[in-house]
């Protein structure tokens, strides 16, 4: 078993879909997708939002709950209401969408994609308010600090770099890795960078001064989600070898591991409460854990692959997208 208790105050994780085994797409291919909120009793849809033509790659929910974004291999990134299920803008990317992040005051949205350059996206005009160059191919994630002033980028070029969301410039490009990264999370305090491997480690870095803390083993696959609780304690790693490992990461010890073999998992997600944590596999199952328990609370079932998740900021709906063109919100609570 592992127990966390539950925190009152909030922590934001960016989980970003595997996208390194996407098909081919063209960006005016007229495919119909769904969005689709469901509701906790009965597991029925509560909304369905159609317009995505291809997979949904990435899910991410404003802190100020205002807004959810969906970012997909059609090029494109749709911002939905959450009071009313409504589009209120479409972005338009350079490439096959990998990424989408909100920054913790609601101001930004960073994409990023199959193309080499990161989009910063104003959310008050709906405007492109930077474009980050650097990074020689695809990016594979991006994530914000808690104060919003740094985004962090993993690259397929091998690098993870920090970049000025303020004057949109390179800040820094973190050294010490072996292998290129894959997925992003920073700690709730933003004093720690995570970073997931495609080869199994886990990297965390000082982000002040660039420097590399500690290297997490144990993974035997690529590592394509990370999470962090509130108050920087344990993070959650998910892997295509089946489990969701639990890291101390004072020590660096594995604290536990939840294991779904023979299933990949594909994405790992705390709700803001604490109290649950989502695992998402590549068979299209997604199990809510009790983390005083570490037993199963629930499953539900989002056909498709290449997964990604989030929880919103109050705790009470979990989202997540499919390769199969579908966004699916369950509510957590009663």
């Amino acid at each position: 078993m592992f127990a966390i208790k539950p925190e009152r105050t909030f922590y934001t994780l960016e989980v970003t879909l595997d996208v390194t085994t996407l098909d081919a797409v063209k960006p005016d291919q007229p495919v119909p997708t769904s969005i689709q909120f469901w509701d906790r009793a009965s597991d029925q849809p509560h909304w369905i939002l159609t317009g995505h033509g291809h997979s949904v790659t990435s899910v991410a929910i404003s802190h100020d709950s205002r807004l959810l974004a969906s970012g997909s291999a059609d090029y494109t990134i749709r911002l939905w209401s959450l009071t009313t299920g409504h589009v209120l803008q479409t972005l338009y990317g350079n490439g096959k969408i990998w990424s989408a992040a909100f920054s913790h005051d609601s101001k930004l949205l960073a994409s990023s994609s199959s193309n080499s350059r990161i989009q910063l996206w104003n959310l008050a005009t709906g405007e492109l308010q930077h474009a980050l160059d650097g990074h020689e191919n695809g990016v594979y994630s991006v994530v914000f600090s808690h104060d919003s002033t740094l985004l962090a980028s993993a690259g397929s070029d091998h690098t993870i770099r920090l970049w000025d969301t303020t004057a949109g410039q390179l800040h820094r490009i973190l050294r010490g890795h072996s292998s290129v990264g894959i997925s992003l999370a920073f700690s709730g305090d933003s004093r720690l960078l995570a970073a997931g491997s495609i080869s199994g480690p886990v990297w965390l870095w000082d982000p002040t001064t660039g420097q590399l803390q500690q290297t997490l083993r144990g993974h035997l696959g690529r590592v394509p989600s990370l999470c962090f609780l509130y108050n920087s304690t344990i993070l959650a790693s998910a892997s295509w070898d089946g489990t969701v490992r639990l890291w101390d990461v004072a020590t660096g010890q594995e604290r536990h591991a939840l294991k779904e073999e023979p299933s990949v998992v594909c994405a790992a997600a705390f709700s803001h409460d604490s109290k649950l944590l989502a695992s998402v596999s590549y068979d299209g199952t997604i199990r809510l854990w009790d983390t005083t328990t570490a037993q199963v609370r629930r499953t539900l079932n989002h056909p498709g692959r290449r997964w990604s998740a989030v929880f919103s900021p109050d705790s009470r709906i979990l989202v997540s997208a499919s390769s199969n063109k579908t966004i699916r919100v369950w509510k957590t609570n009663g």
